[in-house]
């Protein structure tokens, strides 16, 4: 196992201009292996295809600090873990 290539989490979502359209959960990704960290990310990109057929990739990432996780008791803000690898689309 190796630390996230990304970072701390992998937060994706759907936005039309300034209008978030999808979001799907952020899950903590330190410590998976690229191998499931890959099968994830295809999870995500499959299920915001079912929605939005005409996404068949993702945009460039966006990279923030640790300590700006949005998840709740995330390890690097300095609390216990909370998220889990599950996977959470919701339409906003």
């Amino acid at each position: 196992m190796y630390d996230c290539p990304f970072g701390d989490i992998v937060k994706s979502g759907v936005w039309q201009g300034d209008q978030q359209l999808l979001a799907v959960r952020p899950m903590h990704c330190a410590g998976m292996t690229g191998r499931r960290l890959k099968q994830y990310l295809v999870q995500v990109l499959d299920e915001i295809h079912q929605r939005y057929p005409q996404i068949h990739q993702f945009e460039a990432e966006i990279r923030l600090e640790p300590t700006e996780c949005p998840i709740k008791g995330c390890p690097l803000r300095g609390s216990d873990p909370t998220a889990g690898p599950e996977l959470v689309v919701t339409v906003t």
